[in-house]
């Protein structure tokens, strides 16, 4: 099957949408004619080669003087069980301005990541089959993400170790609505008392946008939030809007007799934030014009000591600075923040020292014990204050 445009056939469509394939696509330019044009749309199907012909597609065009900038390819679907190949050797070589990006869905026996569109990545599964998911695009000093997909595709990055993003800048590029889906947080660990490297470092910029409808519900784990374990990073220019997040320890073992791992260090059901859980080793954390508004329900454990640290913005613990400036927490009827202890509108507790500016709160805080805050819960000797002010209830 052969898609060819020229001089004569100026403006050439094809669209695949289903069906079988049996040898190979070729998408052909045939003129160095500015203007000409040929568009092949592929969206489903299954293409198999045949006899000779062992590619599912061929790229190509009429010589080096061929003005590929017409020629179009689009792959967002199909299964291809051969490779798809661009030709860039004489005699048919293509000319200068295919774009070479044009993969964004589809399955594919042979890994195609030379061809997948930036925002995209190639995965192969357990089938040893390639697949399409979106993922962060590379932009100019650092990375984009403009959905949930992108979003969720970055943490499971960070939670499998992957250290692709750290030290760079991952930015918001659109709002984003989780939709009350369980949400996985990112630098998530089993065990954060045993130092695991799967933390985020780096910046999140969220360019004024907005994350919606932030849901977690987990049991004996600690370091929840959207972040749930970072190190050395800067949180900047968004706002979470309805967070519901559930941090306990298991339903009939409040004191832990099973031996629960990181209870010893008071973890499990504490270190929870609407935006970070836990703070992993003594660098340093910022946050700037970040806000967390709407429906707010933050809940840590509250039946033992082990429900500490629990904070509107940061659970809290081991960072050697800690910076808050344009902060507000404010939650509609019906928000709270419910911890054992250390537990505040904005920060947990804090092992060093903290810088509050411009911090505002409006949500009831409900602890058990010592260390209930509007703004922080316990922090230490130096920190600083300025033009700071909380409403809400303090229950003990």
């Amino acid at each position: 099957l052969r898609v060819r445009a020229d001089s004569q056939t100026e403006n050439v469509i094809a669209n695949i949408s289903g069906g079988e394939i049996y040898g190979r696509i070729d998408h052909q330019m045939s003129s160095s004619k500015a203007g000409v044009k040929g568009t092949l749309n592929i969206s489903g199907g299954t293409f198999t080669p045949y006899g000779i012909k062992n590619t599912a597609i061929k790229v190509f065009g009429a010589g080096p003087n061929t003005d590929a900038s017409g020629i179009v390819l689009n792959i967002s679907g199909g299964k291809f069980d051969a490779p798809i190949e661009v030709n860039k050797v004489d005699p048919v070589a293509l000319g200068q301005g295919f774009n070479e990006k044009f993969i964004t869905g589809g399955t594919f026996t042979v890994d195609p990541s030379e061809y997948v569109a930036n925002g995209y990545v190639a995965k192969q599964n357990e089938n040893s089959l390639w697949t399409i998911v979106p993922a962060p695009a590379v932009v100019e000093g650092g990375y984009e993400i403009s959905n949930a997909a992108q979003l969720k595709y970055f943490a499971e990055s960070v939670n499998a170790g992957e250290t692709t993003y750290n030290g760079t800048t991952i930015k918001l590029a659109a709002d984003i609505d989780l939709q009350n889906e369980p949400w996985t947080p990112i630098g998530f660990n089993a065990n954060i008392v045993a130092g695991s490297e799967n933390y985020f470092t780096g910046t999140f910029d969220g360019q004024n946008h907005t994350i919606r409808n932030l849901k977690i519900d987990v049991k004996d784990q600690g370091g929840v939030g959207l972040f749930g374990t970072v190190y050395n990073a800067s949180f900047k220019n968004f706002t979470l809007e309805n967070v519901d997040i559930k941090a306990v320890e298991s339903e009939n073992d409040p004191a832990n007799t099973s031996g629960a791992e990181n209870h010893s260090d008071y973890i499990v059901g504490g270190h929870t934030g609407a935006v970070v859980g836990y703070d992993a080793k003594a660098g340093e954390v910022n946050f700037e014009n970040v806000h967390v508004k709407g429906l707010v329900r933050i809940e840590g454990e509250t039946r033992a000591a082990q429900g500490q640290r629990i904070g509107g913005i940061i659970g809290g613990r081991r960072s050697s600075k800690m910076t808050f400036k344009n902060v507000s927490v404010k939650g509609t009827d019906g928000s709270y923040i419910k911890g054992y202890c250390s537990t505040a509108g904005v920060s947990g507790q804090i092992q060093n020292v903290a810088t509050y500016e411009n911090v505002h709160t409006d949500i009831d805080v409900y602890a058990v014990t010592f260390g209930a805050g509007g703004i922080a819960g316990i922090v230490t000797q130096g920190s600083t204050f300025t033009n700071c002010s909380s409403a809400g209830d303090i229950t003990l």
